[in-house]
């Protein structure tokens, strides 16, 4: 038996992009792309008990010419960025949506993200937008197919 978790074929049912509202004016985008599925080798996917998922978030800060400002010059260590945290946001939702996907047995997926903290900084990017700091946590739903029940036989007689 193999040491290495198999990948579990799927197909995309949606990767859509949600919207926050960073209460100043500035918007953030939000697309969770999966990459892998992965299950326990050997064992068949109706008897997995979890699902490993791999995945890349990409987080897409929109802002009005007015909220921008001159560039950071400096190299944006980690403790840079953190030491430039001017301010906790809570970050409003204007459209969700929970990424869909569907595996070979019909079992469905659904990732969607939630923010642990966002923090606005004192800096810009190159291309001027604010800089904020975004925490954050993958939820999967998984839904399995429901499964047929079948008529047990007695004396031949279903």
């Amino acid at each position: 038996m193999s040491l290495y978790p198999e990948d579990v074929p799927f197909e995309v049912k949606t990767e859509k992009w949600s919207i926050y509202d960073l209460g100043d004016g500035c918007t953030v985008r939000v697309k969770i792309t999966l990459l892998k599925v992965l299950k326990p080798p050997g064992v068949p996917l109706e008897k997995v008990q979890g699902l490993n998922f791999n995945h890349h978030v990409h987080l897409v800060v929109d802002a009005p010419l007015s909220k921008k400002g001159a560039p950071e010059t400096k190299q944006l260590t980690q403790q840079f960025l953190q030491d430039s945290i001017v301010e906790d946001i809570d970050p409003k939702p204007i459209s969700t949506t929970k990424n869909e996907y569907l595996l070979e047995n019909g079992t469905i997926v659904r990732l969607s993200l939630m923010f642990t903290r966002v923090g606005k900084t004192d800096i810009y990017s190159a291309d001027g937008s604010p800089v904020y700091i975004f925490s954050h946590q993958i939820v999967p739903q998984v839904q399995f197919p429901k499964r047929r029940k079948t008529k047990k036989m007695t004396n031949g007689v279903v």
